[in-house]
């Protein structure tokens, strides 16, 4: 079966809603998709070796098959729900690999999973993961929406470039650059909007 695209844009169901409520194959497996590539985005910020890296992604993503169709949205909003199955998942497996308590210790420093005083703190780091990771993935779906300098001008703007650097590396006048920038930052928007839609219940 095809796989499905995100940006499909005529269905009347976001993505999450077709997989789990009218059991679309083709959602769900775009769901998986990108839900992998972010728990690969997660962990690359913490210091898991490539092989732990790719069990403990390995887990997450049988965790999230098994129970995603369980999540009961009256509890609460997906991001939260979504971080702490990650942070969890990823406790259990470094708890499981640590057998005895001094390497549990001293494997803390190294992974915040492992210590529950943390535990708030690492998945709201998760969750603003989450927001980057979408901006990013908005970002690629807007570059193939213009042509030109048009996205090279406002990242370079979002990057703290000034008007007057823009304009001289991209040869645009301070008119036409605004004009960009509200052109790709409104585009920006509804893409953000559509993937926040797609891949999560509010």
């Amino acid at each position: 079966m095809e796989e499905e695209s995100i940006d499909k844009r005529e269905t009347s169901y976001t993505l999450l809603e077709r997989a789990l409520d009218h059991g679309d194959q083709a959602a769900w497996d775009s769901l998986i998709k990108v839900y992998t590539d972010f728990i690969h985005y997660v962990l690359g910020t913490y210091y898991f070796t490539p092989d732990d890296k790719d069990d403990v992604v390995q887990d997450i993503v049988i965790h999230l098959s098994k129970n995603l169709s369980k999540y009961d949205r009256s509890l609460g909003k997906f991001r939260p729900w979504f971080a702490r199955m990650i942070r969890n998942q990823c406790f259990m497996f470094l708890r499981k690999k640590q057998a005895y308590q001094q390497k549990m210790d001293a494997a803390s420093e190294s992974y915040p999973f492992l210590d529950d005083t943390q535990a708030s703190e690492v998945e709201q780091k998760i969750e603003s993961d989450w927001q980057a990771f979408i901006v990013s993935k908005a970002l690629e779906n807007v570059e193939t929406s213009f042509t030109g300098n048009a996205v090279p001008a406002f990242i370079m703007a979002l990057n703290g470039g000034t008007t007057e650097e823009i304009c001289e590396k991209f040869n645009l006048t301070v008119g036409s650059l605004y004009t960009l920038k509200k052109r790709v930052k409104k585009q920006l928007m509804i893409e953000i909007d559509l993937l926040t839609k797609n891949l999560e219940l509010s």
